[in-house]
Formats: C-alpha cells, structure tokens, sequence
C-alpha cells in the first residue's frame, strides 16, 4: 500500500543568496528533488515512481501487492539555478508470508458403500504470493459429521413373549 515516511529529508535550503540576487529581494526559489532510480531487485515494486516532497521532506511511495525487494536511488535537489550534490538511498520492502489459498472443487464429495480407494482431487491450492510458489503445502482434513450405517441389522420389530 501506500508509505508516507515523514522528514525522510530534513534541513531542505535553497542554501545562501547573492547579495542583490532576486531572492534577496523578496523572490522564492522554488525547490524540487529528483530521484532517479539506480538498481532494483523487483523492477515492478512500485506502483509508480516513488515521489520526494521538498516542502516537507516526506518520501512517498505505494508498493505493488505481494511484491518485496530492494531498490537504490539517487536523489539530487534543484532551485532552478543550480543542482545539490546526489545522495543515494534505499527503499528495502520486507516480503510477508501470505496465507495460503485453496478452492474446493466441490462442497461434496460422494461414493458408493463397496467402492474401493480411490483418490479425488478436492481442490485447487496456492501458497500465497508472488515469490512463495516453492512453498509445501499440508492439508488436515476433519470430518464435522460422519454418517456410517450401523453394522448390526437393526432388531425385528417383533417381541415374542411367553403365551398363557
């Protein structure tokens, strides 16, 4: 989702004026940072570049669903006459083990009393995210009810009883 790390840059100047220069005289620089990005171990992290605010110095970035990795930039900060020295930073997105997922290919599942074993195929699963295909996966199958006939034939209905 979303990240905002806020006074990610800190001590943002236009640094010092000439004398007479129109800032001195009441005219503001207009400052912007540009990141230009160095490396990625995931290039499609980000949805969208990340963003550095000169007025505030809050890095903002949105990472991409299930995605993880590690990312450089450069970032140098312009007033429209000249241009700071680059620093270099790292954006590292920790990967999280997402559940995993499973559909049923049906709610039920139905034989016949002397079928022998067979095997059924249940469902279809994943391991979860992008990067967890290598992920095992067990499942543990409970029976809520169990309907087994009884392996006594039920009692004649029938009582016989001494007669007088």
């Amino acid at each position: 989702g979303a990240v905002e790390v806020r006074h990610f840059a800190t001590a943002v100047s236009a640094g010092l004026t000439e004398i007479g220069s129109p800032v001195e005289n009441g005219e503001t620089q207009q400052l912007r940072f540009a990141l230009m990005p160095i490396w990625a171990d995931a290039p499609d992290i980000f949805v969208g570049a990340p963003h550095l605010s000169a007025a505030n110095g809050s890095l903002i970035f949105t990472v991409r669903e299930h995605r993880y990795g590690m990312a450089a930039f450069n970032a140098t900060l312009s007033d429209g006459n000249g241009e700071s020295r680059p620093l270099n930073f790292t954006i590292v997105v920790r990967s999280v083990n997402d559940a995993p997922v499973f559909t049923l290919a049906s709610p039920q599942h139905t034989t016949t009393e002397d079928a022998p074993p067979a095997s059924v195929v249940f469902a279809t699963a994943s391991p979860g995210g992008w990067r967890e295909e290598a992920q095992a996966l067990n499942f543990t199958l409970a029976a809520l009810e169990a309907r087994v006939p009884d392996a006594r034939p039920p009692a004649p209905w029938v009582s016989l009883g001494a007669s007088e």
